[in-house]
């Protein structure tokens, strides 16, 4: 690392001189990666909270960060953050991507099982020439939409 001499030099004399230096304390640093240890966003939170619990509810002086690498993390259910969660002024909880839009959140699944619309009832509503070019996938439940079941 490089300091300049200038600023060392002031700095040397601001402590000889008694004077009282203060240093901006690291915050705690959470890499939230697929490949990593720490795999989920919930997971990074659960580590937080678990840290903050061993620290008799505080976190460090310098707060914490919690970095998304890149990529998609598919959720099954949402992350629920709370008071445990929340920072101070002086000691912030921040997430983050690692690289601006780069890192989403997502509860979205893939829909399967495209089919063309067979039922009668269903074909009876479509205008004549879309029938036969329209496809449904059954997203909610096993079995036919009741509407048209």
């Amino acid at each position: 690392m490089k300091i300049e001499t200038r600023s060392l030099k002031v700095l040397l004399c601001a402590v000889a001189a008694g004077a009282v230096v203060a240093v901006a304390a690291e915050p705690l640093r959470i890499m939230v990666d697929p490949s990593g240890p720490i795999k989920t966003p919930a997971a990074a939170r659960d580590a937080l909270r678990r840290m903050r619990a061993e620290r008799g509810g505080r976190l460090p002086d310098g707060g914490a960060v919690v970095t998304l690498a890149d990529g998609e993390y598919r959720l099954d259910e949402p992350i629920e953050l709370d008071g445990r969660d929340s920072g101070t002024a002086s000691s912030p909880v921040v997430w983050r991507a690692a690289a601006r839009g780069k890192a989403r959140l997502s509860g979205a699944r893939d829909v399967t099982d495209w089919r063309p619309v067979a039922d009668a009832k269903a074909l009876a509503l479509l205008p004549p020439a879309a029938r036969g070019h329209v496809l449904w996938a059954d997203v909610l439940w096993d079995g036919p939409i009741p509407y048209f079941g």
